[in-house]
Formats: structure tokens, C-alpha cells, sequence
């Protein structure tokens, strides 16, 4: 058997979710099933669980994980560069030049993708949007990384399926 995975916010009983669900209804489910990843509960949840998909929540609290992972990589940067007293963060080191050997160091030493180290920059970018607003004091510095440009990474190919793979695909409809 087939799984595919689907992605959608929820599956409600309108829009593009109705047109995919609507083909989760044709198809036939013992080659060929469905599973839903959503951020909220849908309409068509207890449908799809009773044709035998799966329905995957994403976890409210993973953009707070996100933040507390970005700020425990933060510690080990600036304690690995001994930029300050182990475990004592100040606002000295949000400058621009440090927050860009923090994204290089995230790219050498951790091994992250151009694409996750543009996501901590934008994380950091959002808590100095933030910051800004309520420390006035130190909007130059703040300004100072939000005009960190993102690093350009290369495009990858996208894969698609083939003649056959579609051929396969169609043929599992129920008539």
C-alpha cells in the first residue's frame, strides 16, 4: 500500500480539502491511502479516520519549542565563543557582528542548511522586532540584525511523479 501524505490547516468541508477529499472518496483505499498533517481539528476528521487515514496534530507549542531551541543554540555559541560569562546572556552581544558568526557558526559547526539558518535569523528577527518595541533604549542594536539580509541558498529540483507513477495512481480510483 500507497500512504500519501497531505498537508492542510484543517480538513473542513470546503476548498481545496473538499477537492482532495473528494478523490480520498474514489480512490481505492487498500492500494492507496491517505494521511493528513493539520494544525487544528476539521470537519472531515472522523470521515477520514473511518476510510482509514491518519490525521497527524501539530503540537500548539512548537513555535515556543522553536524559540527555547533557538535560545539553548544561543548559550552554546556564546559560551563556546567565550563571549561572556558562562550562562550570563547580556544585550552586548546582540550586535550585528555577532549575530552573524552565531549563523555561521550554526551553518560550520552544527551542520544546519542555509534554509534552517535563514529560520533562526528570522526568529531572531522577530524577538528583536519585539524587543525593540519595549527597550527603546536599544533600537540601534535591534535595527542592527534586522537588517541582516538572509543567506541566498540553491534551489533544488522538484521531483514529480511519473507517467506510470500517475498511471498507477488513477488506475487505484474506484469505478
Amino acid at each position: 500500500m500507497v500512504r500519501v501524505l497531505q498537508v492542510y490547516p484543517q480538513m473542513n468541508n470546503a476548498g481545496t480539502e473538499r477537492v482532495i477529499f473528494n478523490l480520498y472518496e474514489n480512490i481505492d483505499t487498500e492500494k492507496v491511502q491517505f494521511d493528513f498533517l493539520v494544525e487544528r481539528p476539521g470537519e472531515l476528521d472522523e470521515k477520514i479516520r473511518r476510510m482509514g487515514g491518519k490525521i497527524y496534530y501539530l503540537q500548539a507549542d512548537k513555535k515556543q519549542d522553536y524559540y527555547q531551541a533557538l535560545v539553548v543554540l544561543l548559550f552554546n555559541f556564546v559560551d563556546e565563543k567565550h563571549l561572556c560569562r558562562k550562562g550570563r546572556i547580556t544585550i552586548d552581544i546582540f550586535n550585528k557582528e555577532h549575530v552573524i558568526s552565531f549563523l555561521e557558526w550554526l551553518e560550520t559547526s552544527r551542520n544546519a542548511s542555509v534554509s534552517t539558518r535563514n529560520q533562526r535569523l528570522a526568529a531572531l528577527k522577530s524577538f528583536c522586532k519585539y524587543a525593540s518595541a519595549n527597550a527603546i533604549e536599544y533600537l540601534d542594536i535591534f535595527q542592527q540584525i534586522l537588517d541582516i539580509k538572509p543567506k541566498k541558498s540553491v534551489s533544488k529540483t522538484v521531483e514529480y511523479l511519473s507517467v506510470d507513477g500517475w498511471s498507477f495512481f488513477f488506475n487505484t480510483a474506484k469505478n
